[in-house]
């Protein structure tokens, strides 16, 4: 499937939304290739080769976090990688699609040919070449302080993102040249400019493609949502304290935008969440509204309406929002606290959440609302449509212990995916602590549920480019006793599932999705499975921790097989030479 790259949404025409106050400097992707080293602003402008953004332009915006205080890539390293995958891109001959925690829940996607065409003749909004630069400012600095056009420039982001079809994440595990820290995905989502992009990314309506992450010169994934709505940029690090402000107010414009286009139709349900949303996306206190203001604000005709159990019920407005009055209200008005949700793939509500998910998801702003629901009766271990509890979802200490206190079992497990609560908590990388404290009211390490066969520890693959502490919960759960050499053996349909898989890798198609692969080679191991993720730095982790990269699946397989990323294989390597030296 195509990634809808030329959808009448993606028309870099549409009326802008967004104040544009400078300008937007592009370079075309041919020069961008053709370029030694990267060039500042100042140096294209000297040899002609900035262009500005005219209507019908395909455009790419490039986020990326600075390895220097005064220089975005002192070594060239992360210049290097973006030349080299988007070659490959455009070339075809690396597959770009969806990750595989939306792929497993059928959400597939790729580039098409016309796509990669269209990105062969595009043009890049890159910071350091699209914007004038300054000098490095002091921590304590003020907004003044920005150069003129550089601060128009920055102001001016929400308006750039807007016009740009393709939003790339450049976030290859480079070390910082003066931090020496290294620098990835994780630490991307930690920076208050990078979540001001994002975040622009997410409420805009120039386009339906999601991000495109490149973690290396041969790994470039779409990026579906799950725990940003718990990145907010106000809460992010800034380098300079008075740009938390500026951020704030950047995301707060582009939320308004975003609600001005959702307000009806189709688009409801989502203008229903970005509206409950709007006050924790912008550090706001909970609102709390009559009755009259609640129904019109979230577009219910009527109280009838808004605690009929079908849509965006007014129950989740209200759960999402923090209004606790309101809560009450609805549910003394007959709303039903487990009527399930319409899926919001936008936000990464993929399947039929309850409000209890929406409210243990929520982090701390939602811990309130968590326990008015279940005061209010609402089903502690009802599941989404995957099977996961809400107990699998928090983000709190807090939403863990209240769920516990409300009898939400702590090993539960349904179909289809029969994943406990501690398995979906450690897929989805919740916060250490939560994992720690499911540990300590008895989550069962080894637990798989059956079904797959899939522990806790099998699971951390699946989002651990998400966050910087899947290494801190691969050790509590080896802490625990979890088995790092345990193979999977799925049962009932999920082993004729995973056959089915099999066959189709081996008479159907020479590319199959990266669902697919894993699904018929999850007879593996963790570390088999990190290996088919690319996730190197478990790779580091699991071996250090004597996981034996020799263990064959059901294919006759080893981890060795299961690599194909270039970073993997030289983990391998590494462990493997320092075995032999051992042994000599």
């Amino acid at each position: 499937m195509g990634a809808c790259c030329s959808s009448a949404a993606g028309v870099s025409g549409a009326e802008d939304v967004h104040e544009k106050l400078y300008p937007m400097w592009l370079v075309k992707v041919s020069d961008l290739l053709n370029m030694e080293k990267l060039l500042s602003f100042n140096d294209l402008k000297a040899l002609w080769k900035l262009r500005e953004h005219r209507v019908g332009m395909f455009c790419i915006f490039i986020s990326h976090q600075w390895l220097g205080n005064v220089h975005p890539d002192p070594t060239g390293s992360q210049f290097k990688i973006l030349k080299a995958a988007l070659k490959k891109v455009v070339d075809g001959s690396m597959s770009v699609e969806g990750d595989v925690s939306a792929q497993l829940r059928f959400r597939t996607m790729r580039l098409s040919r016309a796509e990669r065409d269209r990105i062969r003749n595009g043009y890049v909004w890159f910071d350091w070449f699209s914007v004038p630069q300054i000098a490095s400012r002091e921590p304590d600095a003020g907004e003044h302080e920005f150069a003129d056009d550089t601060c128009l420039c920055v102001k001016s982001i929400p308006s750039y993102v807007e016009k740009c079809q393709v939003f790339v994440v450049l976030v290859p595990r480079l070390l910082h040249a003066d931090r020496g820290t290294v620098c990835n995905y994780s630490t991307w989502l930690d920076r208050g400019w990078c979540r001001a992009e994002m975040w622009c990314k997410v409420l805009s309506e120039a386009s339906d493609i999601p991000m495109i992450v490149i973690e290396s010169e041969d790994k470039a994934e779409f990026l579906f949502p799950f725990n940003w709505n718990r990145k907010v940029a106000h809460e992010a690090d800034f380098t300079v304290e008075a740009d938390r402000r500026a951020v704030s107010e950047m995301s707060r414009k582009a939320l308004l935008g975003k609600l001005m286009s959702r307000a009806a139709g189709a688009q409801l349900a989502q203008y229903r969440y970005f509206a409950a949303c709007q006050e924790g996306f912008t550090g706001q206190p909970p609102a709390r509204r009559s009755v009259q203001e609640f129904l019109s604000f979230f577009r219910f005709p009527s109280l009838k309406d808004a605690i009929a159990p079908a849509g965006y019920t007014g129950l989740a407005c209200a759960t999402l929002s923090g209004d606790l009055p309101m809560m009450r209200h609805l549910i003394r008005a007959k709303a039903s606290p487990d009527a399930p949700l319409p899926p919001l793939v936008k936000v990464g509500q993929y399947g039929a959440w309850r409000c209890l998910h929406l409210a243990a998801h929520q982090g701390s702003r939602g811990e309130d609302a968590l326990l008015t629901l279940l005061e209010l009766r609402a089903s502690p271990n009802l599941a989404e449509t995957s099977g996961s509890s809400a107990l699998g979802f928090c983000s709190t200490i807090k939403a863990v212990d209240t769920l516990v206190k409300w009898k939400a079992e702590v090993n539960y497990t349904t179909a289809p995916a029969q994943m406990t609560p501690l398995g979906t908590a450690v897929a989805v990388l919740a916060p250490v602590e939560v994992v720690n404290r499911l540990l300590e009211v008895k989550a069962d390490p080894v637990h798989t549920g059956g079904g797959p066969d899939c522990g806790p520890l099998d699971a951390l693959p699946f989002m651990s480019n998400a966050g910087g502490h899947s290494l801190e919960i691969a050790q509590l759960l080896i802490d625990a006793r979890a088995d790092v050499n345990k193979s999977s053996r799925p049962r009932g349909l999920h082993y004729l599932f995973h056959r089915a898989c099999q066959s189709y890798m081996r008479y159907l198609t020479s590319n199959p999705p990266v669902s697919i692969k894993i699904c018929a080679e999850i007879t593996t191991t963790p570390l088999g499975k990190a290996c088919l993720f690319g996730r190197s730095d478990l790779v580091d982790f699991l071996l250090a921790a004597r996981a034996d990269p020799y263990i064959r699946n059901t294919q006759g397989h080893t981890a060795w097989d299961l690599t194909s990323n270039a970073d993997v294989l030289q983990a391998l390597e590494k462990h493997a030479d320092s075995m032999n030296t051992i042994s000599i």
